[in-house]
């Protein structure tokens, strides 16, 4: 896959209601996406989050889940290059100018979607809202 070629990046939040929560709605969402040909990916600092937090859950049915997931839908890890370039874009700037980002990794996380000219699909609109030239959808609406 080419990085040119994502439409979607899947926030933490989302893959929690999609994992965790097993929203009909997000899957319906996402599969419509995927028919229509429309490339989701998991950016790095997402992918390892989520994956930390289901380990620290210890819940090995919701690890598989996510292996299945990311197996189904063609997501996953990014490359090291991609990581790369999100923080060529400096997610220390975007953190300092937008007091509404609860933590450096979702600006890592913003960063990859703007280099990556993806939309990012969280149900935090409103915290990263404020970044200029990120898109934003919440699938959850």
């Amino acid at each position: 896959m080419k990085y040119s070629d994502i439409k979607y990046a899947l926030d933490t939040c989302i893959l929690s209601s999609l994992i965790v929560h097993n929203s009909r709605i997000l899957k319906t969402r996402l599969e419509m996406a995927v028919e229509k040909g429309h490339k989701v990916i998991i950016p790095p600092t997402v992918y390892y989050k989520f994956r930390s937090f289901l380990r620290r859950l210890g819940d090995s049915a919701q690890i598989k889940a996510f292996t299945d997931f990311c197996l189904k839908f063609s997501v996953g890890e990014m490359n090291i290059a991609a990581w790369e370039c999100a923080a060529e874009l400096s997610a220390s700037d975007i953190y300092d100018a937008n007091k509404n980002i609860s933590s450096e990794t979702d600006c890592m996380t913003a960063a990859f979607c703007i280099v990556n000219g993806c939309t990012l699909i969280t149900d935090k609109t409103s915290e990263y809202s404020g970044i200029l030239m990120l898109s934003l959808e919440n699938w959850l609406e």
